[in-house]
């Protein structure tokens, strides 16, 4: 049995658990993998693939979506898992659009963008949470379940999702008695309309004591008191029970057991984390052809403003110290191309120009300040050890006067991001924010 439904304090307000707690636990119990699917989110994933290849468990990647089913009308839920590298990719693109395209009161997404990006992805549909669950549990005007008529509706949604999704389960769990009203239901409709059943308990804090957090948290996002809730079934109900217990608990479903090991299996990915993917300076073309030059690439038009703006620099020092700088700054232009940061630069040094330009900035605002460029700072941090943020004017500080080591902001020996800090005029820091969602807009940019 691999656990699957997890949820950690990155689901917010839902779990008090750290994923590190998630992966030791599971370590000790002897589970040779295991799955977290946030809710609503992939925050944790990247953190959550360290610490399990670490410990040498699987880590199953995943995440808890709700799917808009018109206006006013409930969410459903699935369960997303990649599967490969594509699988990935669409979890990531998922989660994104319902975040920047569909989010209404709740980041949410229409079954239509799920299916046209379902390649590489392993569902499930939650046992109460789904649209075959909501069909299931609807009640009708006497407060008895819905019958005959919403068994038909679930059996047609789940209909829908098979003739969608190639790998689909349809979750069993039994966290509390009440459950056992669906589960004959949804058993049947396993067999009719053939898609396996998975077994599973939906996993929120370690051991079963930690309930009175996960109660806490609820009452915080809920705006309830402790003392309100009535939990007759699910006081220490949604822990991380161990393979023997899972046994114990699913004794008369041992297919369901079997298909959270068959997911397991499944999954076959590798998270590149060792081959960062900086990005590319969209607009080196365009400024090249304004300057007359022939670039076409970030390395080329990189490489020409670094000298273009040490020789500028050289002016205001000693002569006899010129090339002293210029084979720093050769060698530090081999260390950036080395590690793919030419594009990451020419980024930096644009917004920064920007700022100082007061000829680039619209009109409403040179009017409001007369013309005035936005200050910025002289620079500091690890950047202002770099001859190449100096020549750029991304910083102004000479780093070679002042002893400074580039290596301290950029190291090819070891895999880190350069991280530029700048200062701006803190009345006029949302122009450079508006100017960097302006060029590359808003979605690909993160404050």
């Amino acid at each position: 049995m691999v656990p699957l439904h997890v949820h950690t304090d990155y689901s917010i307000l839902s779990s008090p658990m750290k994923l590190e707690w998630v992966v030791k636990r599971a370590k000790e119990l002897g589970y040779p993998a295991i799955g977290v699917a946030e809710i609503f989110n992939l925050f944790g994933a990247v953190q959550f693939y360290k610490l399990a290849q670490k410990e040498g468990i699987k880590p199953i990647l995943g995440t808890e979506i709700a799917l808009h089913t018109g206006e006013g009308g409930p969410y459903h839920r699935l369960l997303l898992y990649s599967k490969n590298r594509q699988g990935y990719q669409n979890l990531l693109y998922l989660s994104s659009l319902s975040y920047t395209k569909y989010y209404r009161d709740i980041p949410a997404l229409p079954v239509e963008e799920v299916v046209r990006h379902r390649e590489g992805l392993i569902v499930i549909l939650p046992m109460v949470e789904s649209e075959v669950g909501f069909h299931l549990s609807l009640l009708d005007e006497r407060s008895v379940l819905a019958g005959a008529e919403g068994y038909q509706r679930a059996k047609e949604a789940l209909q829908f999702y098979r003739d969608n999704f190639e790998e689909l389960y349809l979750e069993i769990r039994r966290e509390k008695p009440e459950q056992r009203f669906l589960e004959s239901d949804l058993l049947q409709l396993s067999k009719e309309v053939g898609v396996p059943i998975v077994a599973q308990t939906e996993v929120f804090y370690l051991k079963p004591t930690d309930w009175s957090y996960k109660d806490a948290l609820t009452c915080i996002r809920d705006g309830g008191r402790l003392d309100d809730f009535h939990r007759e079934f699910e006081i220490g109900e949604f822990y991380l029970r161990s393979p023997e217990e899972y046994q114990e608990l699913f004794k008369d479903l041992p297919e369901g057991l079997t298909a959270s090991d068959e997911i397991a299996e499944k999954v076959e990915f590798q998270l590149q984390l060792d081959k960062p993917a900086p990005p590319h300076f969209k607009f080196t073309r365009e400024y090249a052809q304004r300057e007359g030059l022939p670039y076409t690439d970030d390395k080329e038009y990189f490489e020409y403003k670094c000298w273009e703006g040490l020789e500028e620099r050289l002016k205001s020092i000693p002569s006899e110290l010129h090339q002293q700088y210029r084979e720093r700054l050769q060698y530090e232009i081999e260390i950036i191309e080395q590690m793919g940061f030419p594009g990451y630069m020419l980024i930096v040094w644009d917004f920064i120009n920007y700022a100082k330009d007061p000829s680039r900035h619209p009109e409403k605002y040179r009017e409001k300040y007369r013309g005035k460029p936005i200050p910025v700072g002289p620079g500091r941090g690890s950047a202002a050890g770099s001859l190449v943020a100096y020549a750029l004017k991304i910083t102004n500080i000479d780093p070679i006067r002042w002893g400074l080591l580039f290596e301290r902001f950029l190291n090819p020996e070891r895999v880190t991001l350069p991280d530029i800090d700048v200062d701006f005029c803190q009345e006029r820091r949302e122009e450079v924010l508006e100017y960097v969602k302006n060029q590359y807009q808003s979605t690909n940019v993160g404050q």
